[in-house]
């Protein structure tokens, strides 16, 4: 549905040159941030406490990051790093075409709870629960009103996610950059 788009469409897009290969940023991920099911990881658990801001990676694709901030639950409208490696033509390194985009599956969310809103108001309303015409209203507003102030709360992070992910891609060039 259309009017759910807008609550999974990206935050920003835009392109970053590093003279990494993408095998080379594939396996300096692997080796520099922990996986997303890493629970023993200790920079999860200080990202956890708020002692440190970092980023995890998905186990079956490195190249999506999710963030871990200080100071902020967890909000499932958050974006993700998409990162979509392309070989720069006449220069070494690579283009990286990065996505801030939160969770597509979030769509498929806002399917079930409103249909469970729909069915949970006509099962009631069946049953003689006349009160349910009010009630089902307010479950599907309060939860537009929900989504609304958690892709605020999202779009808010997006510089702070930006800027950490240029300081983590700076971090992995010095290190694992090869001299030319």
């Amino acid at each position: 549905m259309k009017f759910l788009e807008r609550y999974v469409r990206p935050f920003a897009e835009y392109c970053v040159r590093t003279p990494l290969s993408e095998e080379e940023l594939v396996r300096a991920l692997r080796a520099e941030l922990p996986a997303e099911d890493a629970l023993f990881s200790g920079k999860i658990w200080k990202a956890f406490f708020g002692f440190c801001e970092t980023f995890i990676r998905e186990r079956k694709d490195p190249l999506i990051l999710y963030p871990m901030l200080r100071g902020r639950g967890n909000n499932s409208w958050r974006c993700k790093v998409h990162i979509r490696c392309e070989k720069a033509e006449n220069s070494p390194g690579t283009l990286l075409h990065i996505t801030l985009a939160p969770d597509r599956r979030l769509k498929w969310f806002s399917f079930v709870w409103l249909g469970f809103a729909l069915l949970w108001g006509i099962v009631a309303f069946c049953i003689g629960f006349r009160l349910a015409l009010l009630v089902v209203p307010f479950a599907i507003g309060f939860f537009f009103l929900i989504s609304e102030i958690c892709r605020s709360m999202a779009e808010g992070e997006v510089p702070r996610i930006r800027r950490n992910f240029e300081e983590l891609l700076h971090t992995l060039e010095e290190k694992y950059a090869a001299p030319k």
